[in-house]
């Protein structure tokens, strides 16, 4: 019985080639370099989305007043010179 439970609880033996084939730094920190590249560029985009974002509600804000003078204007303008009464 004692035999049946090692051989059910052995690991199985795993066999590592510990040298490299010429590539000491890795592939690992070319994917790093790139994950770093992609989220600086994500943060980039953002930045400048948030900036065009924030001028175009501006000018549109601008935009509303101007308008909402132009209208005054334009009203005034129509007014009668002559009241009649």
């Amino acid at each position: 019985m004692l035999d049946v439970l090692t051989r059910w609880h052995a690991a199985p033996t795993v066999v590592v080639d510990a040298t490299h084939g010429g590539f000491d730094w890795g592939w690992d920190s070319f994917v790093a370099i790139g994950t770093i590249g992609a989220a600086v560029a994500t943060g980039v985009l953002a930045f400048f989305t948030y900036r065009l974002a924030s001028r175009t509600a501006t000018l549109a804000k601008e935009t509303t007043l101007l308008a909402a003078g132009t209208d005054a204007e334009v009203r005034a303008q129509t007014r009668p010179l002559l009241i009649p009464r």
